[in-house]
């Protein structure tokens, strides 16, 4: 990673965000509320006597969620069917039963059924860990060597529920085949483990050896965590960090019926407490400098210093970021004095309005070589307005080269993940989700500032002459689902003349124009955007308002004065655009996108925009001055693309190999 001095190294974000929070009130950007999880009534294994039926329990949360259905299935109709809810059994046998939503958008749950006779005699043995309640992306499942005790990390003991089936037999005892010096099992079923790696342990009946199951796991140098206070003394606690093994959901309140869950925070004097660390910013702090102020820190919940494996496992930091109020009469979360996250800070402000820069950070990655494997990490509970995660800060920071998210789902986000000045940030098998204004956010750290209102575009080159660039991201088989506004966005400076000399308009506004350098995005394989919107929930307040009337982004308005016959969809008489991926202008954006295995060049139009057009006088006269004349671009699907339709969500499963 790139030494970084966090006060001084200079960013601006992706977009140039100017709020009045005053207006933010009256507007809505309603979607359905979603499913967070599916909730079974049943152990990861039952059994039933053949003949006998079997009654299904299972319920989607949060209750109001409007894809709740739960739609279940055999493996196997001819040994178990399910009827109305019903299991009825045909034959002796094993099935796995699993509940799924129609659209797929959680992670289904499943469990072994086991159809017996009356014969006591051993016909199958089950393995399972009770604690392992949730099916991610990848199905292996990890465990870390230790665990803490107090403050201090002792070596942790495994539990692994080991039973012939049928239960009613006498004849439960098994034999262990464990060939691995490694791992060490006592005729309990606990595990030690003495060094990482891949391990099987077989177990057989005594009465019978032809009957056996096997385990399969991975074994991590790391810490096994079970409450908040765990995952606090493996990041925000711990100098160099610990790898962190999920084996609880870590929840809201509302959350907290989940099966194998525990809150995300810190009970002290019946209040909840969620800890946080302070970081300097990043962003460009020339405004702050030209008035002499010393800008506030960041707030960041969780700092991951080393790898995190999840098993499937959420992590949901509600209880820190979310508004604590709700205004009286449109019910609208609202922030209270003393909540932690309360918006991003300033980029300038003058005039009646705001240009907000870098946000508060649910989870931070601050080191090289890191990765985030198969773990739920969102900053709130589901919400049926974007509007309602104007506050709650980006949920995935980046700061380090090398960095990978696999087999994850990251949400609810002003921003879902950000990544400025950071090499090779890999973005693999992933659902990225539900964010105010873009999902992921790609930038630079770095730029070059405007010389002279003559020279307001300088291009930053690097040693060998070629386009100064420290900030590439790969997304490979990855899904994206429902923005503000775009999927991915690709920021660059604005450099309008206002911001190169603005001591005749507003204090401290001076100096600002520059040049970003450039980011490079890779799109390789099966990427998907589910990101179609109506045109007028476009909304641009996060982006461009103020009492100025002559400030003006409207960006619904824009595409519909510049559209061509391809870019708007029209369906049962409303307007629909899809949001795809924009590169911003204003400034010079000199970063490039490359397509590699799939068909999304030719799938996503290609459309320019510049402030410059005289089509768009009306709107853009004195943004124009203030972010620049170069233009904004956007890959978008066009009107004719029929894979991806309007309401169509991800499946998780065709992530699931």
């Amino acid at each position: 990673m790139k030494k970084r001095v966090l006060s001084f190294i200079i960013i601006i974000p992706l977009l140039i965000i100017f709020i009045v929070y005053g207006v933010a009130d009256t507007i809505k950007i309603l979607i359905d509320l979603k499913a967070e999880y599916i909730e079974l009534e049943h152990n990861l294994f039952e059994e039933v006597e053949l003949g006998n039926k079997f009654i299904l329990y299972g319920a989607a949360y949060p209750l109001a969620a409007t894809n709740r259905d739960i739609i279940w299935t055999s493996s196997d109709d001819s040994i178990a069917k399910i009827i109305d809810d019903v299991v009825h059994t045909y034959q002796e046998g094993k099935v796995t039963i699993t509940a799924s939503l129609k659209d797929n958008s959680v992670p289904s749950k499943s469990f072994e059924l086991y159809v017996v006779s009356s014969d006591p005699n051993p016909k199958y043995i089950s393995v399972s860990n009770p604690r392992h309640t949730e099916q991610g992306i990848e199905s292996l499942s990890y465990y870390g060597m230790y665990r803490y005790q107090g403050d201090k990390k002792v070596k942790d003991v495994i539990n692994l529920d080991v039973v012939v089936i049928p239960r009613t037999s006498a004849l439960q005892d098994v034999i262990i085949e464990n060939p691995n010096e490694e791992v060490v099992i006592n005729e309990n079923c606990q595990m030690e483990f003495k060094s990482p790696g891949l391990y099987t342990i077989t177990f057989k009946a005594k009465a019978d050896e032809n009957i056996y199951a096997t385990y399969t796991f991975k074994v991590v140098d790391g810490v096994n965590v079970y409450s908040y206070e765990d995952l606090l003394r493996c990041t925000n606690g711990s100098l160099n960090g610990e790898v962190v093994v999920m084996q609880t959901n870590l929840e809201s309140k509302k959350n907290l019926s989940r099966a194998n869950a525990s809150l995300a925070g810190i009970i002290q004097n019946d209040k909840t407490i969620v800890p946080f660390i302070e970081i300097d910013s990043n962003y460009d702090l020339r405004y702050y400098h030209n008035l002499g102020i010393i800008p506030k820190k960041l707030k960041v919940g969780i700092e991951f210093k080393q790898d995190i494996y999840g098993n499937g496992f959420t992590i949901n930091l509600h209880e820190l970021t979310f508004p604590s109020q709700l205004h009286p009469e449109t019910n609208k979360p609202i922030l209270g004095l003393n909540d932690p996250f309360q918006g991003p800070l300033e980029f300038v402000s003058a005039q009646g309005v705001t240009v907000h820069g870098q946000d508060n950070i649910g989870f931070l990655v601050s080191r090289d070589h890191v990765m985030i494997n198969n773990v739920s990490l969102k900053n709130t509970n589901n919400v049926s307005d974007l509007t309602h995660l104007d506050f709650v800060g980006t949920t995935l920071e980046i700061m380090g080269d090398n960095v990978t998210i696999i087999n994850s789902i990251i949400s609810n986000g002003r921003t879902t993940v950000r990544s400025f000045s950071n090499e090779n940030l890999t973005i693999e098998k992933s659902i990225l989700q539900y964010a105010r204004e873009f999902i992921l956010k790609i930038g630079s750290n770095q730029f070059i500032r405007a010389q002279n209102q003559e020279q307001l575009y300088p291009i930053p080159y690097d040693t060998r002459g070629g386009i100064a660039s420290d900030s590439s991201v790969i997304v490979k088989d990855t899904f994206f689902y429902t923005s503000g506004i775009f999927c991915i966005g690709i920021d660059t400076h604005f450099s309008g003349p206002l911001l190169y000399d603005g001591t005749k308009y507003a204090n401290g506004v001076k100096d600002l124009a520059a040049t970003s350098y450039a980011s490079h995005l890779t799109i390789s394989g099966d990427v998907r955007f589910y990101d179609w919107k109506s045109v007028d929930s476009l909304d641009s307040s996060t982006l461009i308002s103020g009492t100025h009337t002559a400030i003006k982004f409207d960006i619904g308005e824009y595409l519909r004065v510049v559209a061509d016959e391809k870019m708007i969809k029209k369906h049962q008489g409303v307007e629909y655009v899809h949001g795809g991926i924009a590169l911003f202008g204003g400034g010079l954006n000199l970063s490039q996108i490359t397509f590699r295995n799939n068909d999304l060049k030719n799938d996503l139009g290609y459309y320019q925009i510049s402030l410059a057009d005289s089509r768009l006088d009306g709107l853009s006269k004195v943004f124009l001055m203030a972010a620049g004349e170069k233009p904004f671009q956007f890959y978008m699907y066009q009107n004719d693309y029929e894979i991806i339709s309007i309401g169509d969500a991800p499946s998780i499963n065709d992530l699931i190999s």
